[in-house]
Formats: structure tokens, sequence, C-alpha cells
């Protein structure tokens, strides 16, 4: 493989396509011989190809299932945890508000009816 700049690369071997992810399988070369290689296939991938973009990020997504996303994620379920206790807090605060104000006109009723009763109006 040619390469116009080799040192703007960076070669990182991550598996193989051998048994267990090897790589290499090897046999003791003998001495004054020569050895063509020509008709050995060599495939290389980029592992985080730039290009690859979105389909490398679904391919990822299809094969870890930690990385994928669902409707249920910790900060979804924070989200509708908080909301849930908003909206309880609200109602609870509104119903509150409702509770004084009843007591309130209870006390002025009952302060307009001690006060007929003291000057004898009934």
């Amino acid at each position: 493989m040619k390469v116009s700049n080799p040192d703007s690369y960076k070669w990182k071997l991550v598996t193989g396509c051998y048994k267990n992810g090897e790589y290499i399988k090897m046999v003791k070369a003998i001495p004054g011989f020569t050895y063509n290689f020509d008709d050995v296939t060599v495939e290389v991938r980029a592992a985080e190809d730039p290009f690859a973009g979105k389909i490398q990020e679904e391919e990822k997504e299809a094969s870890d299932s930690t990385r994928k996303r669902s409707w249920f994620s910790f900060w979804r379920i924070l989200f509708w945890i908080a909301l849930v206790v908003f909206i309880i807090l609200l109602i609870i605060s509104i119903i509150i508000l409702i509770v004084s104000l009843l007591y309130y006109i209870k006390v002025e009723n009952s302060k307009k009816f001690v006060q007929s009763r003291a000057s004898g109006d009934f």
C-alpha cells in the first residue's frame, strides 16, 4: 500500500479474521528461500473512519446494546419524575390556597356573627 505521507496516519490493529480475533498465522521461514506474497489478500479498514459517519454509528448501535438510545434513558426518566413532582407540588399549593381562603372567609363570617350577637342583631 502506497501512502503519500506515512507520518499522517496512525495504524492500530483492532482484531484479526482468525478464530478468537487472532490476526496472525506464522510459519518458520527457510533462509535463502524467496517468498512471493502477491496472492495474499490484505484488507485494511478504518476503525474510526470520519467519512463513514452515520452508517458507522448505526452499525455500532446495532452491535452494542449499551449504546442504544431508548425512551426510558436516565435523563428522560429524571425529567418525567421532576415533572410529576412539580405538578403534585402545584396541586398541593392550589389546595392549600383554597383551604386558606375558605378558612379566612369562615373566620370573617364568625367575626361578623359574634359582632351581630354582641350588638343584639339576630
